[in-house]
């Protein structure tokens, strides 16, 4: 019987965890900050800023780098089947894996979203046509990530200044999605990645 109840104790954990969410905090003014929490949990900072050790190369270390890539298999399977054929299976593998990322963007929260762009220059005319270019390209995407995610308070700003000399960019932004959806679509993508895999 108690090991029923730490069996169901685990699962209930596993559950709690699973259906957490991730919060990511993003500040950009002069210098990114960020803080990622998983549920009230705060997540270290120093784990994505571990230096990793270069280790010193060696000639035995080349030679077997040298090695892997004459036999690369990928590319000889890719040889052997044809680039045509390659290139259309890894069509019907992209296909269904752009499906999955629209569905995980479906699931991302963003709130607020503060976006404050400067542009400076010297030259007027060549500023405006600038502006006009950036903004051409720049708002179209800020609609597509409107529309893919739920994205909540959009405050957006870009601006020209014919006297100032430094462009500026400021950005702050709360992202959140729930850890059971991170795990489910990345599962569906490893099941796509084996599909095609299993074709060549």
């Amino acid at each position: 019987m108690i090991f029923l109840y730490i069996l169901l104790g685990i699962v209930a954990l596993i559950a709690l965890i699973l259906f957490s969410c991730i919060r990511v905090k993003i500040l950009f003014d002069n210098q990114l900050q960020f803080k990622i929490y998983l549920g009230i949990i705060k997540i270290p900072e120093s784990l994505f800023n571990k230096e990793k050790k270069k280790k010193p190369k060696s000639k035995e270390n080349v030679a077997k780098k040298d090695d892997k890539k004459k036999e690369n298999k990928l590319l000889k399977q890719v040889k052997e089947k044809g680039y045509y054929n390659s290139f259309v299976l890894f069509l019907d593998f992209l296909k269904p894996v752009l499906k999955i990322l629209k569905s995980f963007a479906s699931k991302i929260h963003i709130n607020p979203l503060v976006i404050k762009i400067k542009m400076v220059g010297d030259d007027a005319a060549k500023l405006a046509t600038d502006y006009g270019k950036f903004c051409a390209v720049y708002y179209p995407a800020l609609e597509v990530l409107n529309e893919s995610t739920q994205c909540k308070n959009i405050n957006s700003d870009v601006f020209v200044d014919y006297t100032d000399e430094k462009t500026e960019f400021y950005l702050k932004a709360q992202i959140k999605i729930r850890l059971i959806h991170c795990v489910t679509h990345a599962l569906k993508i490893i099941k796509e990645f084996f599909k095609l895999k299993s074709k060549f």
